[in-house]
């Protein structure tokens, strides 16, 4: 029977499952490698591959079949967390997608997750592509903990995974700097994050060169520069200080 490998960053999400987790659903399942992988090798004994066109479910179905984990896996065509019934699954994964699309999912099925019988809510593991400060924030917002975070680096880009319960102590706001970077990439300092930091620092002082050599010319040429562009170098001088900041980040 064929192995399965996962990359790095799907292997990150199927790592933020508990140990204990046996019913879990894949929203935006793609091509269903990480419910299968659950599945055969981390004893997850039912999953729902959901995805909101047909045709990542037919190739989902098709690995499946090759990966012999056809009895554990179920396939759902659902726009989001539409065909999902509340407590059905211990575990909510969505990955892959950007952050603003991941909270509409999350604000769109919020009667499965927020205000479900009994309060058993499902543990929610997110890997958004962009908008991450909006997703954090989001989460506390809805009185979730994001009780793990971590970072990983595959084919040139980072990829951030966060895992998020709802406990009975919900856990405090964030400054404007964890909600930006993640309190637990902060604490933790993974060799991963602080590349991230790296190079985001070199890519905002290149960035800042270029600006800088723009409103000398528009001076020279105008005898002043644009606001629009006082204000995006305004910005980045911010940019550059928070990111400056989270490289002498002191967890108390």
């Amino acid at each position: 029977m064929k192995e399965m490998i996962l990359s790095k960053r799907m292997q990150m999400v199927a790592d933020m499952v508990p140990e204990y987790v046996e019913t879990v659903a894949d929203v935006g399942c793609d091509h269903a490698y990480i419910s299968i992988y659950l599945v055969k090798k981390q004893g997850v004994k039912f999953a729902i591959a959901m995805d909101i066109k047909e045709g990542p479910l037919k190739i989902a179905k098709k690995n499946v079949g090759i990966y012999h984990a056809g009895n554990n896996i179920e396939f759902r065509l659902s726009d989001g967390l539409e065909k999902l019934k509340g407590n059905e699954v211990q575990v909510i994964m969505i990955s892959g997608m950007g952050g603003i699309l991941i909270n509409e999912i999350l604000e769109k099925g919020k009667k499965k997750l927020f205000v479900a019988p009994e309060r058993k809510f499902p543990i929610l593991i997110l890997q958004p592509q962009s908008e991450i400060t909006d997703v954090r924030k989001y989460l506390h917002a809805k009185g979730y903990t994001i009780c793990k975070e971590k970072m990983t680096y595959e084919g040139g880009k980072f990829y951030t995974v966060m895992q998020a319960q709802f406990l009975e102590k919900q856990e405090a706001i964030y400054t404007e700097l964890e909600y930006i970077y993640g309190k637990g990439n902060l604490k933790n300092r993974q060799k991963e994050f602080c590349l991230f930091l790296e190079k985001e620092k070199e890519n905002f002082l290149t960035i800042e060169k270029k600006l800088v050599c723009q409103k000398n010319q528009e001076i020279i040429q105008k005898g002043s520069c644009s606001k629009r562009l006082e204000k995006r170098i305004a910005e980045l001088k911010r940019e550059i200080a928070m990111n400056r900041e989270a490289f002498h980040y002191d967890y108390m």
